[in-house]
């Protein structure tokens, strides 16, 4: 136990000291909420006083919750009979932001325990039936006899007679492959269903990731390019553009959107399984300047894609898919410059279009809102010229 002092305790309990002491906290604390008020540069120094800051918020004369069990604004009277043992809980906001769980992972399962999951469930739906067989719900199949095994399970009648007995046993072969036969044909799909099921799971599949790949080809002035092109797009359920540029070798653009799978297998067609160095048709080659009508006629047929409706950005009429091939033949290519996710498609349909000049093709591309496509390819034709002229020195410098 500690002691104080007597003096000490005399002078706490008859000095001001406590006073005093109050008051210098409460003028430090105006002071440095004035200090940091004009620091902020809310308000200038003539505002406020040296010492003191005036209140500016007024005490209210009672608390908002006090209200229900007080009359006439004061504590003086009070509602007895409004006050009870019941809490008041309020009620719980939402919160700002939703967050959702993510949805649970698919289980990968193998090539085994697939086998045994299907055969599980046949061996339900077969104990199902044996049940109702038990229960007489449904009658007993009739004995399933084979060629292997009449002779044991009819004896009796094979001793008898053995020819009735073996047309018997093949007849009812015949009707149970018939039967099975039917009940497959009966669950195939039509033609109609068939393609309905696959632009659902195409649907299905581009609300997870809808991808967009940009090829640049050297030339597509060979119709079967361009049919090729068109054809494996709308086969796949692509959609897109592919775009001809007249006078532009090497800048012949196709882009593809659609469902991650389906433009894996495109990209795998061109690059890989099209051959962009097949020569023209025969009738191009025999009649390489022919303008009449005859050689439309055999191109269009060909080529469905090489319509004669003109396009929108080409602003004549009369532009067609060239006949002639604007580079050599066996320097055409195909290249892929970029591929990745986008929000969402831009294109209804794959579309095959042809302008004739550079510039026609940056304002189709930009009204899609695809106008770095052509600046991206522009870059990869520069850096392969670049590249061309660094080896055609490099072998001038290696032959010196």
């Amino acid at each position: 136990m500690a002691f104080s002092r007597r003096l000490k305790l005399d002078l706490l309990t008859t000095s001001d000291a406590p006073k005093q002491k109050l008051k210098r906290r409460s003028q430090n604390i105006a002071l440095s909420y004035v200090t940091d008020t004009i620091i902020d540069g809310q308000v200038s120094l003539a505002e406020f006083g040296s010492t003191s800051v005036q209140n500016r918020r007024k005490a209210p004369a009672i608390e908002w919750w006090d209200e229900p069990v007080v009359e006439n604004s004061s504590y003086s009277a009070v509602k007895v009979e409004n006050i009870t043992g019941n809490l008041f809980i309020p009620p719980a906001l939402p919160p700002a932001t939703t967050t959702y769980a993510p949805p649970p992972q698919e289980i990968m399962l193998t090539k085994k325990e697939r086998k045994k999951i299907r055969r599980q469930r046949r061996m339900a739906v077969v104990r199902e039936i044996q049940e109702k067989i038990r229960t007489g719900e449904l009658p007993p199949p009739p004995p399933k006899v084979k060629i292997s095994n009449m002779a044991r399970v009819l004896n009796e009648q094979m001793v008898a007679n053995p020819t009735e007995v073996e047309k018997l046993v093949r007849e009812a072969e015949r009707k149970r492959r018939e039967a099975h036969e039917k009940r497959n044909q009966d669950r195939k799909l039509s033609k109609e269903e068939r393609r309905e099921k696959i632009v659902n799971k195409v649907r299905e599949d581009l609300k997870k990731a809808c991808v967009l790949a940009l090829f640049r080809i050297g030339d597509l002035s060979n119709s079967k390019l361009r049919f090729r092109v068109k054809t494996n797009a709308v086969e796949l359920h692509l959609t897109g553009m592919c775009l001809m540029v007249f006078g532009q070798p090497g800048m012949q653009l196709v882009l593809v959107e659609g469902p991650p799978q389906n433009i894996k297998k495109y990209i795998n067609t061109m690059t890989k399984r099209i051959n962009w160095g097949m020569p023209f048709p025969l009738q191009a080659q025999a009649a390489p300047a022919a303008t009449g009508e005859s050689s439309q006629q055999s191109d269009q047929a060909q080529d469905p894609s090489s319509s004669t409706q003109p396009s929108p950005a080409s602003g004549s009429a009369s532009l067609r898919f060239p006949n002639q091939p604007m580079i050599p033949i066996e320097t055409n290519f195909c290249k892929l410059l970029w591929k990745g996710v986008v929000k969402k498609p831009t294109f209804r349909e794959f579309r095959m279009d042809c302008v004739n000049s550079s510039t026609a093709a940056q304002n189709v591309l930009q009204r899609m809102g695809m106008e770095q496509c052509w600046k991206m390819a522009e870059r990869d034709a520069t850096s392969e010229k670049v590249e061309k002229m660094e080896d055609k020195d490099q072998t001038l410098f290696s032959a010196l």
